[in-house]
């Protein structure tokens, strides 16, 4: 269907009466995004920088070291006995491609021994506990695939205003023509001696159908920008009906810098640590939205922090060009 292969078509994409389904969905959506977070320059030769974002967002870390082909990264295994920070010191690789099993040592910036390209591996980390992005995506797709069925069942239940019941079989067939011809477009009518008897009753359903979807709609809204601030994007989410003012839109601001911060200052450690071991120029900033949030920042900061000249060095600014005005 329009160039898809059969088993994407749309109709087994989406499946509202599958949470599994919908948080798949979502959590992909969200790591389409989250991607864009940094962008890497200077990588070795064979570094994916796609791949790369997504092992570290999904695993927590990743293990760069080098090979036969080449300088490379992968996700393994750590263990062995704990440093002094109770941390790792070896990690366990396996990969059946390159043919590279190994177990190497994992080289620490605070200890004094020095990078053995043979030997030693450096661990990039998502963030300082390496966590990764994966656990939260995951908690926040769980709550929109079912706040989203919850509002599926709403729409539909909102279907139906009222409910026509039937006490004998001639008034059901009489209630299915009479919803017929309703559909069709064409005047419906049910016999009156049927109401007067009162083989069909119309039943009030779902009163609160209305409000329900609101709030419902709400909540999805809230679950949205609730990951979105947490990922250091201002979406407010301010449920009052009335426009809000400015600095009601900013609230949150001071609560969506730690993580990314945290997550920037991991990878710059990492590329400080190659390029000084593996006499690389790596570099790594903020991209796309994020980085446009920075240089945002730094313009308000800019702009608070150079004063305003002072009426009498305005004056003295406006006298000059006079003076030069008149030579």
């Amino acid at each position: 269907m329009y160039g898809f292969p059969e088993e994407y078509e749309f109709n087994k994409i989406v499946d509202f009466e599958e949470v599994e389904t919908l948080e798949r969905l979502h959590a992909k959506l969200m790591l389409n995004r989250t991607r864009q977070m940094f962008t890497w320059d200077g990588l070795p030769e064979g570094f994916s920088e796609k791949w790369l974002e997504m092992y570290l967002q999904i695993h927590g870390y990743i293990i760069a070291c080098k090979t036969p082909q080449g300088i490379k990264f992968f996700f393994g295994g750590l263990g062995n006995v704990l440093d002094e920070y109770y941390k790792p010191t070896a990690a366990i690789i396996a990969n059946p491609f390159l043919r590279f099993n190994k177990t190497l040592h994992i080289w620490r910036e605070y200890h004094e021994d020095k990078f053995d390209e043979n030997f030693d591996c450096i661990i990039c980390s998502n963030d300082t506990l390496q966590y990764g992005l994966y656990p939260l995506i995951m908690k926040y797709s769980h709550q929109l695939a079912t706040n989203e069925i919850t509002l599926n069942v709403a729409d539909i239940n909102s279907r139906a205003m009222n409910i026509l019941a039937a006490k004998s079989e001639n008034a059901f067939e009489s209630i299915k023509a009479f919803i017929k011809d309703l559909k069709k477009g064409r005047i419906a009518h049910i016999r009156e001696s049927m109401i007067h008897d009162e083989d069909v009753r119309s039943l009030p359903f779902n009163k609160e159908t209305n409000n329900g979807i609101t709030n419902l709609i709400e909540l999805q809204q809230y679950y949205k920008a609730s990951f979105y601030n947490e990922i250091g994007l201002n979406a407010n989410y301010n449920m009052k009906r009335e426009s809000i003012q400015q600095n009601e839109s900013d609230m949150n601001h001071d609560s969506l810098k730690p993580l990314i911060d945290d997550m920037l200052e991991c990878r710059q450690d990492f590329c400080t640590w190659m390029n000084s071991n593996f006499g690389l120029n790596m570099t790594v900033e903020f991209n796309s939205i994020w980085a446009e949030r920075e240089l945002m920042e730094v313009a308000a900061i800019d702009a608070a922090t150079d004063p305003e000249p002072t009426q009498e060095e305005s004056e003295e600014v406006e006298e000059s060009d006079t003076d030069r005005n008149s030579e």
